[in-house]
């Protein structure tokens, strides 16, 4: 079989072995690794990988990025240092500035604001105030 052939008519050329480059390879047409698994296109530069891209090292991503299905952050998740934090093995999270929730807020467990400050039963609803209850509307009691 051959080895290294180039094509009279079509210019197409085929290699059977491994190609080592010195030096920069200039694709002016694209790249195309096992027909999909690798491709750069020619005009835009859009990369699609067909696999898992293992990445070891810090990666910067400029711009917005958009994910696609489950976000596995294995290792925790900060953002601007401490503004959000996920921390990896508990799950824990802190948010430095305001949390706005819009819509009722589910929170099975109940509610508790220090130890004793303020604390809303999961099951029966009961509240405890640990300190002053300032009310300045006429309240309702039923």
């Amino acid at each position: 079989t051959n080895k290294f052939t180039v094509a009279d008519t079509s210019g197409n050329t085929s290699i059977a072995g491994t190609l080592d480059v010195t030096g920069a390879v200039n694709a002016n047409g694209g790249i195309v690794c096992d027909r999909n698994k690798f491709t750069v296109a020619d005009t835009s530069g859009n990369t699609s990988i067909g696999g898992n891209l293992d990445v070891t090292g810090v990666t910067t991503l400029t711009g917005a990025t958009t994910v696609t299905g489950a976000l596995n952050a294995n290792g925790g998740i900060n953002c601007d240092t401490n503004k959000f934090t996920v921390a990896d093995t508990s799950g824990n999270t802190s948010i430095a500035g305001t949390l706005d929730i819009t819509e009722a807020l589910p929170a099975s467990g109940g509610i508790g604001c220090g130890t004793n400050q303020y604390h809303l039963a999961d099951t029966s609803g009961n509240t405890s105030i640990g300190g002053t209850l300032d009310v300045t509307e006429v309240p309702t009691l039923t």
